[in-house]
């Protein structure tokens, strides 16, 4: 069983969080663009999270469901997070998709 991994995630702006956020994960993700060496999907991983305009940091529970390496053709180098079921996990949800609605911008996912 792969250990959890911990990791203190600040977003600097909204537009950073657009580009980060993943809508079409059920309950939500964040594709963070950082390599961090032994990580493995399926993996299960706690970020604390640090929104735009926030000195709040929210725990967020879930697990890597894919990791892009380093000097790969087709998109940023980095890792997704899929976040887990947890009450915790869909206020996260709620407060990063009322900062990003109504933007219309690329992102480094789909």
């Amino acid at each position: 069983m792969s250990s959890l991994a911990t990791r203190n995630i600040a977003i600097p702006t909204v537009e950073a969080l657009t580009s980060c956020y993943m809508p079409f994960l059920k309950n939500g993700g964040l594709f963070i663009p950082e390599v961090i060496k032994d990580l493995a999907v399926g993996q299960g991983m706690v970020i604390m999270l640090k929104l735009p305009n926030s000195d709040v940091k929210m725990p967020v529970m879930g697990k890597i469901c894919w990791i892009t390496p380093p000097r790969c053709r087709h998109g940023k180098e980095g890792f997704g997070i899929s976040f887990d079921e947890h009450t915790g996990n869909a206020k996260c949800k709620m407060q990063i998709e009322a900062m990003i609605r109504g933007r219309n911008q690329k992102t480094h996912t789909l």
